[in-house]
């Protein structure tokens, strides 16, 4: 027994449904252990520096501590955002490919349609169908073109952060040397 189109068209949104569900779940269940772990190393790093600082005699191991925690807790922070910002251009790579492979299977569908409507058309409607096809053709290779474009955006600008973080990071080992 086959489906008619209305129920085939609810599955399938009912599988994006869930599909974009999981990914969303899975990038939660990444980011709420990142802060897990995130939490887990500051408490071992505020042990560890309590333990420092009941070790110090003088002012000056005062002032060293500090600079060090400081450098400690930027590299952490860094860190942090870092695998956040991995994390979040993950599902929005996943998120984009779904919608991706749905806006294809539409297109794909509607040319079927407007196979369907040539052949069971009135004469004349040939010529009708073949416009919107090539219209829709059009339509496609123009968000083909968008859509390259914007990704190149983004892998700039995410090179660009992985740039300025790195700079950061160095910038900050650098001034703890001076």
């Amino acid at each position: 027994m086959s489906q008619t189109p209305y129920s085939e068209l609810a599955q399938q949104q009912l599988d994006l449904a869930l599909q974009v569900a999981r990914i969303s779940i899975d990038s939660a269940e990444k980011l709420l252990q990142l802060q897990l772990d995130a939490a887990k190393e500051a408490l071992d790093e505020s042990a560890e520096t309590a333990a420092k600082f009941a070790d110090i005699k003088d002012p000056q191991a005062a002032l060293a501590v500090r600079a060090e925690l400081a450098e400690q807790t930027m590299g952490s922070m860094l860190g942090l955002s870092r695998n956040i910002y991995e994390l979040a251009a993950q599902a929005q790579a996943e998120l984009a490919k779904l919608g991706e492979a749905r806006a294809g299977a539409l297109q794909q569908s509607l040319l079927e349609g407007f196979d369907k409507f040539g052949k069971a058309g009135p004469a004349g409607s040939d010529a009708l169908s073949s416009a919107f096809k090539s219209s829709i053709s059009a339509s496609q290779a123009a968000f083909d073109s968008l859509n390259k474009a914007a990704r190149q955006v983004a892998e700039f600008a995410d090179a660009s952060l992985k740039a300025a973080t790195t700079a950061t990071t160095e910038s900050v080992k650098t001034t703890k040397r001076k």
